[in-house]
């Protein structure tokens, strides 16, 4: 229970939570909770809900959206903000696992697995393109 962790108050030099926020009701006093214990760090991520207009546009969506289990939703800044709450000092707030969107159109066309991979990752590299994330990773200090 993220809400009530069975261990003394400032004893963690480091927590990280991978996808936890999303699925529990109060993320507020989870976080509060994850300062109590901690004494140095905290690492965690949850999926970016910041849906870029393009995707908008083409009536998509990440996954998460329709993700029964979550019940909350962040983007860089709304998580920058609930971290800041609950008496942590915001580090670092990055985008990490870049969304390839190339592979749907390649998959209309009935591209070959290997080869549209290859090639949607050739095309993300190309200056100027608009990347678009699925996580967001924040580090902060107790």
């Amino acid at each position: 229970n993220a809400l009530h962790l069975p261990i003394a108050s400032h004893s963690v030099d480091y927590l990280s939570a991978f996808e936890v926020l999303e699925h529990t009701s109060q993320p507020l006093s989870v976080l509060r909770e994850f300062k109590r214990v901690t004494r140095q760090n905290l690492i965690l991520s949850v999926p970016n809900c910041e849906v870029p207009f393009a995707l908008r546009r083409a009536g998509l969506t990440f996954h998460h959206y329709v993700d029964p289990t979550h019940t909350n939703f962040f983007t860089s800044q709304t998580l920058h903000q609930a971290v800041t709450a609950a008496g942590f000092k915001v580090e670092s707030v990055k985008l990490i696992n870049p969304v390839l969107p190339e592979l749907l159109t390649f998959a209309a066309w009935r591209m070959p697995n290997q080869l549209a991979s290859r090639l949607a990752r050739l095309l993300h590299r190309l200056p100027g393109r608009y990347q678009f994330y699925l996580t967001i990773l924040l580090t902060a200090s107790a």
